[in-house]
């Protein structure tokens, strides 16, 4: 047997002992799944029978376009514009009487030896109560400004936050200038008109509060335009401002005709004060925004 026979003849074994293509072993590549970290450092991650390399995640679809943001999908707004709503309404059952008769002498005082209905307990509460509404109110109006207009990056683990800074800012000019208005009313002018004039600027910052309220729904759930609510709260801003100056005149000064203490005395107490107020806001945006 020659050399060419032996090599046809192993040629032929392999063709014969080489098993059908339909009956080869398939081989499958696996590969091993990374789980996220909270998954591996979760409750289960100690325990034996956490296979976490057996782990099979099927993904499927397109990967969805994010929702733009929505004022009404907010909880912390909603949270709130529904806790202004509940504290209003306990201030209204509560001080009804005082609106009524801050209404009614507001522009006919009454006359001298009147007697003159002292508030309640429940009455000063419920106003204490607005007042805290009311701050609420612009704070939570001004944090929308400052989104839309100033910046929405900040050096704040969340823009939530930025909330109760503003509140805090506002709350400490209405106290403030409470402290400023009783010093020196109390140095000028008797008892009667400094109470008098404490309770007419109550009630003018508590009509702006509801005011703000109602400007502030129309915005959150009826997609009113942000200039347009700015607009409608500064118009009551201003006709508040002017009822002030009415009310100034006519308890402390009376019928002297001298504009210009009524013009000093307001713009100590009044305009100075707002524009430290601007001030203060103006550097708080600055600092805590970043700058891309």
């Amino acid at each position: 047997m020659n050399a060419d026979s032996l090599q046809l003849d192993s040629i032929q074994i392999n063709e014969v002992s080489a098993p059908p293509l339909a009956l080869r072993p398939c081989t499958v590549k696996s590969e091993k799944l990374e789980l996220p970290v909270y998954y591996q450092e979760g409750v289960l991650s100690g325990d034996s029978l956490f296979a976490r390399d057996t782990v099979t995640v099927a993904v499927k679809g397109m990967p969805g376009e994010q929702l733009p943001y929505k004022t009404y999908n907010d909880d912390v707004v909603n949270c709130v514009l529904f806790g202004c709503f509940f504290f209003i309404l306990i201030t209204i059952a509560h001080s009804k009487e005082f609106f009524v008769r801050q209404l009614k002498y507001f522009f006919r005082p009454p006359k001298e030896g009147t007697t003159v209905v002292s508030d309640t307990t429940s009455e000063t509460r419920s106003q204490i109560v607005m007042l805290v509404v009311t701050v609420a109110l612009i704070s939570l109006l001004y944090y929308f400004y400052v989104l839309d207009r100033v910046a929405q990056t900040f050096i704040l683990q969340s823009q939530y936050l930025l909330l109760p800074i503003i509140f805090a800012i506002f709350l400490g000019f209405v106290l403030l200038k409470g402290l400023l208005y009783t010093i020196v009313n109390n140095i000028f002018f008797d008892n009667k008109r400094n109470t008098t004039w404490i309770k007419t600027l109550v009630f003018l910052f508590e009509i702006e509060g509801l005011v703000l309220f109602l400007a502030l729904v129309l915005y959150v759930y009826f997609d009113l335009p942000l200039d347009k609510a700015l607009i409608s709260f500064m118009s009551v801003v201003i006709f508040v401002k002017i009822l002030t100056f009415y009310k100034c005149y006519n308890i402390f000064f009376g019928k002297i005709i001298d504009f210009l203490q009524i013009i000093l005395y307001l713009c100590t107490l009044e305009v100075i004060p707002l524009l430290a107020l601007w001030g203060s806001l103006t550097l708080l945006n600055t600092y805590l925004e970043i700058n891309i």
